[in-house]
């Protein structure tokens, strides 16, 4: 069975860690980047990622943002933060965990995001009166040659990376096969092969 992955491969150590974990698993496996990304806010962000002292701390729920800050600053570890939530995989999840580490007393938490970011985050930690400097630092649109790139495949099957994912997919008139439970290569690919074996069962021809 072929799998296509509407993601940007990643190969900063040699291999995609999606493609490497279903190549693994004995599938047929493609990336197709599907999204554009361009930086904004820079100088600002830039501003403040160099005042360290003024924050509890910075909150990334986005690669994106990631690089962002990296842009801004040679060496982001630098800074000297620890990173922490790396297990949580919804925005809920991690408003969790900040609201048990942060009081209404902390500094501000720096927020670098992207234009489309969700409100879930933003309002968990508002009702918990954890306060949030929010900075849009890039923005998302459609590749230009998306058209080019997917015409050559036919989805039969949809599976979400995630939750949001799933939704955003259903809102959208979709239908989603299955759904990750976290956004990593080793979910992704347990929620496909479950889905994969259930059908066999239900169809053994």
């Amino acid at each position: 069975m072929g799998i296509l992955l509407l993601r940007e491969p990643r190969e900063e150590k040699g291999t995609d860690p999606y493609e490497q974990e279903f190549v693994a698993a004995g599938l047929q496996v493609k990336s197709v980047e599907v999204l554009s990304f361009e930086f904004c806010s820079l100088p600002e962000l830039r501003s403040l990622v160099k005042k360290p002292e003024e924050f509890s701390g910075m909150v990334f729920t986005s690669q994106r943002s990631v690089e962002a800050v990296t842009r801004c600053l040679q060496e982001a570890r630098s800074l000297g933060l620890t990173p922490s939530g790396e297990e949580c995989g919804t925005a809920t999840q991690l408003a969790d965990l900040i609201t048990q580490k942060f009081t209404s007393n902390s500094k501000a938490l720096l927020f670098p995001c992207g234009f489309m970011r969700r409100e879930t985050l933003p309002s968990a930690l508002s009702a918990a009166n954890i306060p949030l400097t929010e900075l849009r630092v890039y923005q998302t649109t459609a590749h230009p040659d998306i058209d080019k790139r997917l015409q050559a495949y036919i989805a039969e099957q949809i599976a979400a990376i995630g939750p949001t994912t799933a939704e955003a997919m259903t809102s959208a008139g979709l239908s989603v096969a299955c759904t990750a439970e976290k956004p990593n290569p080793q979910a992704l690919l347990a929620a496909i092969q479950a889905t994969i074996a259930a059908q066999a069962t239900e169809d053994p021809t």
